[in-house]
C-alpha cells in the first residue's frame, strides 16, 4: 500500500502508476539478489534464500493483490489466468535449479555453462541492440512526477526494510540484503506479464 499512496501523493497518470504498483508487487528476487552479490559486505545465502521465497509468496500474494487494488483502485482489468500461469512458470523453474543443484551438481553446472551462459550472452546482446532503439522513446514519457514516484518508493522501501531488518535484530550484512531485496523492483519481469496480462485497448 505504500506505493499506492505515493503514486496518489505524487499525482502519477493512472497508466503510469499502474505499471509502477505491478513492478513493485510483481518481485521474484532475481534483481534484488544481483545486486546482493555485487554488494560487499551481505549475507549472500540469506539473500538467495529471500529470492527464492520472494518467488513463492509471489505465486500467492502477487496475482491477489494485482487483481484487488489494480481493478478497484485503478480501474485496470486484468487475466488473472495468465498472471497467475506466468508466476508458476517462473516458481517452477526455481525450484527445479534448486532441485537439481541439490540432487546432480555436475549437471546444475552443465546447465549454466552450456544453456544459461549462452543464453545470458543472447540477452545482454539483444538487450543492448534494442535497448538504444527502445530507449528513446522512453524518455518522451518521462515527467517529474513519475521521477519523484520512483525515487521515492526505492528510498521508502529501502529505509523500512533496514528498520525491519534492525527490528528483527538481523546484524548489518542480513539488513542490507533485505533492505536492498524489499528496493529493487522486477522492472523486467512486470513489463512482459502486464504485455500479457493486461487486455489491449
Amino acid at each position: 500500500m505504500l506505493v499506492v499512496g505515493i503514486i496518489f501523493a505524487c499525482n502519477v497518470d493512472e497508466d503510469m502508476g499502474y505499471g509502477l504498483f505491478v513492478s513493485t508487487v510483481i518481485q521474484c528476487g532475481g534483481a534484488a539478489y544481483i545486486v546482493n552479490a555485487l554488494s560487499a559486505d551481505c549475507d549472500q545465502q540469506f539473500a538467495a534464500v529471500l529470492a527464492h521465497a520472494t518467488a513463492v509468496f509471489n505465486l500467492l500474494l502477487a496475482p491477489l493483490w494485482v487483481y484487488s487494488v489494480g481493478v478497484y483502485l485503478f480501474a485496470q482489468p486484468i487475466l488473472i489466468e495468465r498472471l497467475i500461469g506466468l508466476s508458476s512458470l517462473i516458481v517452477l523453474l526455481q525450484l527445479f535449479g534448486v532441485l537439481l543443484r541439490w540432487k546432480k551438481p555436475s549437471a546444475a553446472i552443465a546447465v549454466l555453462t552450456w544453456l544459461s551462459q549462452p543464453l545470458l550472452l543472447l540477452a545482454g546482446i539483444l538487450l543492448i541492440t534494442l535497448g538504444v532503439y527502445i530507449n528513446q522513446y522512453v524518455f518522451q514519457y518521462i515527467n517529474k512526477q513519475l521521477v519523484a514516484a520512483l525515487v521515492t518508493t526505492v528510498t521508502l522501501a529501502y529505509a523500512l526494510g533496514w528498520a525491519v531488518g534492525l527490528a528483527l535484530r538481523l546484524g548489518t550484512p542480513r539488513c542490507r540484503a533485505f533492505a536492498s531485496h524489499v528496493s529493487v523492483f522486477q522492472g523486467f519481469l512486470s513489463i512482459p506479464i502486464l504485455r500479457m496480462s493486461v487486455p489491449s485497448p
